[in-house]
């Protein structure tokens, strides 16, 4: 059974804010609520406030979004290994685009040899944001993915929607799961939105700890997948 799956996993980033700042709306101080203020130098401070927290929040949600985010790392685990490739790292960095189409080829090659792509969250998030960067930077992409996607396929496998056996309303995390499975789950004290920041930052020991991060999600879905008889 080992040898018929490739478990997978993407980290996704901000785009630069050069570009957040060509695609998003400006910030509007109308659409701050004064309420009963009337000083001048506290309504400055609640507007100052209020544009950071603005940008901020479109920097925190911009790596959910195929728009204002990219594709800054993709993992995958097989029974030979673990392979971890990143656009943004260094000697090994490569361009976004040769990520997602080396991904692409992956995946083909795969469903060639009759092994299945396992991922977490995968149909709906990991596959169609890379189907919509591929979109934006004119990628060549498998178009039977779309269909396998929306109806189900045994090469493209979401853990997920294996768990919640049709019924949207039960989610759970993959960290739960895999404790729950008896497995140790993610890596701790490191949220999705630090990898890019981490991967980024130039420092090997933050480079160490997003590797980290991104094979300790493979091995979660890896055993999760082990244990769900995919």
């Amino acid at each position: 059974m080992d040898e018929q799956r490739v478990v997978f996993d993407i980290e996704t980033g901000p785009l630069s804010d050069t570009h957040l700042a060509a695609i998003t709306s400006p910030f509007n101080p109308s659409d701050v609520k004064l309420g009963n203020l009337k000083d001048t130098t506290k309504i400055k401070a609640k507007l100052e406030q209020a544009e950071l927290l603005y940008y901020a929040n479109i920097t925190t949600k911009a790596a959910l979004h195929a728009q204002t985010g990219e594709v800054v790392a993709i993992g995958c685990k097989s029974s030979k290994g673990v392979e971890l490739r990143f656009s943004p790292l260094g000697t090994l960095n490569i361009p976004e685009a040769d990520l997602i189409a080396g991904f692409w080829l992956q995946l083909e090659e795969t469903e060639c040899r009759g092994q299945r792509m396992v991922g977490f969250a995968s149909n709906t998030f990991d596959i169609p944001f890379l189907i919509r960067r591929s979109m934006i930077l004119g990628i060549k992409y498998p178009k039977w993915i779309r269909r396998s996607i929306q109806y189900g396929d045994v090469v493209l496998v979401d853990l997920l929607q294996l768990w919640q056996c049709s019924d949207r309303h039960q989610y759970i995390s993959l960290d739960v799961l895999c404790k729950l499975m008896g497995g140790e789950g993610k890596m701790p004290g490191v949220k999705p939105t630090d990898f890019a920041k981490l991967i980024k930052s130039g420092e090997a020991r933050d480079r160490d700890i997003a590797i980290n991060y991104l094979t300790a999600d493979l091995e979660a879905t890896w055993y999760c997948a082990g244990k769900m008889g995919v």
